[in-house]
């Protein structure tokens, strides 16, 4: 049986023609002289393939979300590092760390929802390959404007931070409060009974002071260093400054007693020498010049010694152990802030140059294909 619709029968279509069998309108069954109308378009069951809109949309959802996860992973796993980072939290806190685990998720979402509002809300004849990757670069792009934004910052905190460790140790902003609570449990743990104990915790009149107690004692035990910006006391370095200044006294009069007696021998040889020469010219001996380049590099060498003995290096004993670590926890921590953070910044910046460039490329070959299409 054929059931024949007229064109008036139904105000959005044209005419059909239902034979006997099973035809489909968006989901619902038309038999045979039974219809019923729900959509505007009849398709057969067989029409329905990967070819549908539908399909290429969640593939392109789908993939751009993958890609920008990708490109997300790396800055939120240095976020996630510099968190757990005590010498940098101290130092530089939270906020750019936790600023670009928050950015890099929204601009995924912000993606995931301007690609569906695109493909709900735009024109059929705008869906185009063209459009697709003009929004593909706008968030290469932007993703990559936000790492360059982020890493400059970061760097800038890690170089500063070593800066006034190395030297400015003791009097910049930011270092001076650590470097006053060292100084006063340096001085607690150098009297007589605190010295014999396993920590300065364990001494009388130890306080702690949050967070400054607690961040030198992450020091020692993360760092295995000891004393911070230290300072020996003034008797034990005014006896070391007096005992080095005698013994450069000492070495400059058996220098001064050389010196003269080289002297003499040199004038004696040349003078005979002179005599013995029946030409004018004058030519100076290799043993006195030996003996003068040899007595330069001498003094060079005792000048130096001197130096090193008037200032030698020494460490405190460490505060909260009894290891007595043979590094300076200053230089330590401005080290750690250096090859981490500053570390961090500069991947983040060439990354975020990489993506930049990225979408520059594909929008110069996506006009070079235009300007072909056009010629063609």
């Amino acid at each position: 049986m054929t059931v024949q619709m007229s064109p008036g029968s139904y105000p959005d279509q044209s005419q059909h023609v239902v034979q006997q069998g099973h035809y489909v309108q968006q989901g619902h069954v038309v038999q045979q002289g039974h219809v019923v109308q729900q959509c505007n378009v009849l398709k057969p069951l067989q029409s329905r393939s990967k070819a549908d809109p539908l399909y290429a949309t969640c593939l392109f959802m789908t993939g751009g979300t993958v890609l920008l996860s990708l490109l997300a992973i790396v800055p939120i796993w240095n976020a996630v590092a510099l968190l757990h980072d005590f010498n940098y939290i101290f130092w530089a806190g939270r906020s750019i760390p936790t600023t670009t685990i928050i950015v890099c998720i929204a601009i995924v979402l912000l993606y995931l929802i301007t690609s569906s509002v695109f493909f709900r809300r735009a024109h059929a004849s705008a869906q185009s390959e063209q459009s697709i990757l003009m929004i593909g670069n706008i968030f290469v792009t932007l993703f990559g404007l936000f790492l360059l934004m982020a890493s400059m910052p970061l760097t800038r905190q890690a170089e500063l931070t070593s800066s006034n460790l190395l030297n400015n140790c003791d009097y910049s902003d930011q270092t001076h409060r650590v470097y006053e609570y060292s100084q006063v449990l340096q001085n607690l743990r150098a009297t007589p009974a605190c010295a014999k104990k396993h920590s300065v915790e364990e001494c009388a009149g130890y306080q702690t002071s949050l967070p400054y107690t607690a961040f030198l004692k992450n020091l020692e035990t993360n760092f295995r260093c000891s004393g911070f910006c230290y300072r020996p006391p003034v008797a034990t370095s005014q006896s070391n400054r007096s005992a080095a200044q005698a013994t450069k006294a000492d070495k400059q009069t058996n220098r001064s007693a050389a010196q003269a007696t080289k002297a003499k021998a040199a004038t004696g040889s040349s003078l005979l020498q002179l005599a013995k020469e029946r030409h004018s010219d004058v030519v100076t001996p290799l043993s006195i010049a030996d003996a003068s380049v040899l007595l330069e590099a001498a003094n060079i060498m005792e000048s130096l010694e001197g130096d090193l003995s008037a200032s030698p290096q020494t460490y405190p004993p460490t505060l909260f152990s009894d290891a007595n670590y043979q590094a300076s926890c200053d230089g330590m921590a401005a080290r750690g802030m250096k090859f981490s953070a500053g570390d961090i910044g500069n991947q983040a910046y060439f990354q975020g140059v990489y993506l930049v460039l990225i979408a520059v490329v594909t929008g110069f070959l996506k006009l070079f294909g235009l300007c072909v299409r056009g010629a063609k």
